[in-house]
């Protein structure tokens, strides 16, 4: 009998996923806040362009390499599965993708942040940046991009959660002016550490 509901259970998330993405795949303005933020990018990317990146909102065809991104800047620990991202980009219209490409000799992603916008706060999920591209400021430039759009939207805070082994993360989110305000013990299901919850006023 539980073989028969566990069956069931799977076939009617099949449809469930089916349903979403038939009725909301190739269109990211779906996303309120997406709608909402317009186009927060332009002077950023009139900076970085010089260094051939460009920044921008993510699309559903994106969620491979997404997926891919987060197993090498995670060292190979997948915080979300393919499932996960899709479910949240099909589903929550408060969420934002929003993608850092190389432009030449190809176009690459190479840094992401994800997470979403509600009017209590702004929450970030993930920040990932390539392991060939880190500590050259691309994890500043895109926590200054999520501030923009907080500001953008009158989002009164940030929240995120690092691990309590990662001080480098940790040294990062400080010299923004985020400050540790509670832990969640056993959150990371890999090896059971504890994360730490950090949060930032938006001025």
């Amino acid at each position: 009998m539980s073989n028969l509901l566990n069956g069931f259970r799977v076939f009617w998330q099949m449809v469930k996923e089916e349903w979403m993405s038939n009725h909301m795949q190739g269109s990211h303005t779906r996303q309120v806040v997406v709608e909402r933020l317009g186009n927060p990018f332009w002077q950023y990317n009139s900076r970085i362009a010089k260094e051939g990146l460009v920044l921008r909102f993510g699309e559903f065809d994106d969620l491979d390499r997404i997926v891919e991104l987060e197993r090498l800047g995670y060292d190979g620990f997948e915080a979300w599965h393919y499932h996960d991202f899709r479910q949240d980009f099909l589903a929550n219209p408060y969420a934002a993708y929003i993608m850092l490409d190389t432009q030449e000799p190809k176009s690459q992603l190479i840094g992401l942040i994800v997470g979403r916008f509600r009017a209590r706060g702004s929450h970030i999920s993930h920040l990932i940046v390539h392991p060939e591209y880190q500590r050259q400021g691309l994890g500043s430039l895109l926590l200054n991009v999520w501030l923009s759009c907080a500001e953008r939207l009158d989002s009164p805070q940030i929240t995120l959660e690092v691990r309590a082994s990662n001080q480098g993360a940790q040294n990062l989110y400080q010299r923004h002016e985020y400050k540790i305000i509670g832990k969640r013990e056993r959150y990371y299901q890999d090896n059971g550490e504890t994360a730490l919850i950090m949060k930032r006023w938006v001025d």
